[in-house]
């Protein structure tokens, strides 16, 4: 009995002990998003264009470059946005191929992330379902951390119709937040790479309590889901078309 009285108390003091922790913790992570260059190329030598069309967009591909996100994070919420607008007259394919237009918003106690972006003149919030994870044990290190694999996949739409997009995720628990780029989240640790169909997220600075991270959820916009976001879209292109 006393044994047992003795377990449990040991327990309960590692919880508050990791509790009190990661309470105080914030975090700001800067990742670089490139996209994988010879896959990219080998799609468009698949497209059914003609060969002007190709070569015009493996031109506007190689002059195209990376762009870098911003996570900020504290033990109860996390905001994901681009580092700085990409100057308005300057296409920039990586941007066209990443898809992460305006801000991800995190809450580690809701099942889902919300998504503030502007489409077709109107603003949005749109609620993404959360990911479900196929967790390895696979592992490597990315800078000083042990970092371990998850994979998942992402149906998309497209031009053609909708498509899967294979995600490779790895995260550490060495900092014990759920929290990644995009709508990525629900790991037991924070992603440092994160690789999304032909997109690869990577960490490349990392600041755990840099000062008091202040996020607001954004709140500008139309309530949506993502099948209602999607459908919307839809009507539009094929007026327009």
């Amino acid at each position: 009995m006393k044994n047992n009285i003795q377990y449990t108390f040991f327990l309960f003091f590692i919880s508050f002990v990791i509790h009190s922790q990661t309470k105080e913790i914030n975090g700001e992570i800067t990742y670089n998003a490139s996209f994988q260059y010879n896959e990219i190329i080998e799609k468009v030598n698949e497209m059914k264009t003609t060969e002007l069309s190709k070569n015009l967009l493996k031109s506007s591909i190689k002059k195209s470059s990376d762009i870098k996100f911003i996570l900020k994070f504290n033990r109860n919420e996390s905001l994901f946005m681009k580092e700085k607008k990409i100057e308005e007259n300057k296409k920039n394919f990586t941007e066209i191929l990443v898809a992460a237009k305006g801000f991800y918003y995190s809450n580690a106690l809701e099942n889902d992330v919300l998504q503030q972006k502007e489409s077709f003149g109107d603003y949005f919030l749109i609620s993404i379902p959360t990911v479900k994870w196929n967790l390895t044990q696979d592992k490597k290190k990315i800078g000083d951390y042990i970092c371990y694999k998850a994979t998942t996949e992402k149906k998309a739409e497209g031009r053609n119709g909708s498509f899967t997009k294979k995600i490779v995720a790895w995260y550490t628990q060495s900092i014990p937040f759920n929290y990644g780029p995009k709508e990525y989240k629900g790991l037991p640790g924070v992603i440092l790479e994160l690789q999304e169909g032909e997109i690869l997220f990577k960490a490349i600075e990392i600041k755990l309590n840099p000062t008091k991270n202040k996020i607001v959820k954004p709140n500008k916009g139309k309530k949506v889901t993502l099948e209602e976001y999607n459908k919307i879209v839809k009507e539009i292109v094929t007026k327009y078309r």
